[in-house]
């Protein structure tokens, strides 16, 4: 799941500002007045920060603390531009001098804790932000960031409980909700994350954060109608923030997901032309493309399935995901040496990796050794008891030999465990008709049609079925 949040982290305007101007005051009356240089630097300095002029306002606080080199105030003011420079190091280095020369000083320490968290040091970053709770046991923001903090070390629960106690003190706390939805979804709380995403998005509607995290969530409870939903959210989201290239993916799993291929090939597509080497995205477009290869017969597509999937390999040599997808993709080509040596890749470079195993079993599938495919099938469903494909390729093979009662439970968990997967039905639907139950095996086709309208697979086995046994699959 991405850093969600990473962006609002410095987004604090409201919080910090009044601080600055606090920390500025803090000298008294004639800490801002124009009889001293050294004041009146700190005080345009101050006006820099709050206007947003960040590097005029280090090059006026560099120049003061040359003179006046044990100036707290100076330290953590040049420190709040460095971090809104996102210059982090700097920003840990001031506020740290700051906090050093001035420990009572108001909101060093939580800015220090925002900045490691930015360097991705959550454990430094939690000391310090407990540090700061200790002065200000109520503040949100901090309790919040604290439980990125905690967060990011794979607290979740203890973070979760952080945000609950932020929100409890500011109920319409919006980066709060997001977070805390997020965690929630990781748990698979769904139902709860999307009253967070729901409560985010009512709060912020001009916000793309709240939608995507309900995208997210209707993604994953996988029902046709929730996908039509994400997809919307999604659309919302990129309308909100279209330069963020990230949502192109998000929603292009979505379309792959309700089998809108073509939507998804142009989604991968424009963040392909912003991420030009990010092997995940040649990876997934080449994924999409060798699904519509499958579904269209069309070797075109299959050609270019594998030209983006060698690209992804390209780029990232041990994308062992791309491997796989490529190995499908050069066994449908005909080329069983090529798809072979990817399965292979993916067990020397993790020789637990169940999907290694997976791509043993189809490959040997389609070379009619089925005791081999069997007994690959196996491995990967006992590294990995809920992974559908071995389930499905297992059922195959099974259904090839003839064992349809064996096969028949393995499509059953395939089924239960990838319920909107057309794979999985179609497979069912062919054991039922070798078995004989041809309702059953009707059921499970037309579902599959349902699911992947463009399937000629499964169109062909469906109209086979219904001319011969008419439209209930009986006699």
């Amino acid at each position: 799941m991405p850093n969600h949040v990473s962006s609002s982290r410095l987004g604090f305007l409201p919080d910090w500002r009044p601080a600055l101007l606090a920390a500025a005051f803090a000298l008294g009356p004639a800490a801002c007045g124009p009889k001293v240089a050294g004041q009146r630097v700190y005080a345009a300095a101050v006006e820099r920060v709050y206007r947003g002029e960040f590097r005029a306002a280090v090059r006026d606080l560099t120049a003061l603390l040359r003179d006046d080199p044990r100036n707290p105030r100076a330290y953590y003011l040049r420190g709040m531009a460095h971090l809104q420079l996102k210059n982090f190091g700097q920003a840990v280095a001031d506020l740290g001098r700051a906090a050093d020369l001035d420990p009572g000083l108001q909101g060093a320490r939580y800015q220090i804790g925002v900045a490691r968290l930015e360097l991705g040091d959550p454990l430094g970053a939690l000391a310090d932000l407990d540090a700061a709770l200790k002065i200000r046991p109520d503040a949100p923001e901090i309790l919040y960031q604290r439980a990125e903090a905690l967060r990011s070390l794979g607290l979740s629960k203890r973070a979760e409980a952080s945000l609950d106690r932020a929100l409890s003190l500011k109920a319409g706390f919006h980066a709060a909700l997001v977070s805390r939805g997020y965690i929630r979804l990781r748990r698979d709380d769904l139902g709860a994350a999307r009253a967070d995403f729901e409560r985010a998005t009512r709060l912020r509607p001009a916000d793309s954060q709240g939608y995507v995290g309900r995208a997210r969530v209707l993604r994953a409870w996988g029902r046709r109608e929730d996908l039509d939903l994400a997809a919307r959210d999604l659309d919302t989201a990129l309308k909100l923030s279209p330069g963020n290239v990230e949502l192109y993916a998000v929603r292009a799993g979505v379309h792959l997901d309700r089998y809108d291929f073509d939507a998804a090939v142009a989604d991968f597509s424009a963040a392909i032309r912003f991420n030009p080497r990010n092997a995940d995205l040649h990876m997934s477009r080449g994924r999409v493309y060798r699904d519509m290869a499958v579904a269209d017969r069309d070797d075109v597509r299959l050609a270019a399935a594998e030209g983006d999937l060698s690209r992804a390999i390209e780029i990232a040599p041990k994308l062992r995901p791309a491997y796989f997808f490529r190995g499908n993709v050069r066994d449908l080509r005909g080329d069983s040496k090529g798809g072979l040596e990817d399965r292979e890749t993916i067990l020397r470079l993790q020789p637990k990796d169940p999907a290694g195993f997976s791509g043993l079993c189809s490959y040997y599938c389609d070379q009619q050794r089925y005791a081999d495919a069997v007994r690959n099938c196996d491995r990967a469903i006992e590294l990995w008891p809920r992974y559908a494909d071995p389930l499905r390729l297992r059922c195959r093979a099974r259904r090839l030999q003839g064992r349809y009662a064996d096969g028949l439970k393995d499509c059953d968990a395939a089924v239960e465990y990838a319920p909107f997967w057309d794979d999985a039905y179609f497979e069912r639907g062919l054991v039922h008709q070798g078995r004989k139950d041809y309702p059953r095996a009707l059921t499970d086709l037309e579902t599959a049609s349902r699911i992947n309208p463009r399937s000629k697979a499964v169109a062909e086995a469906l109209a086979d079925l219904r001319k011969r046994f008419g439209p209930g699959g009986k006699r």
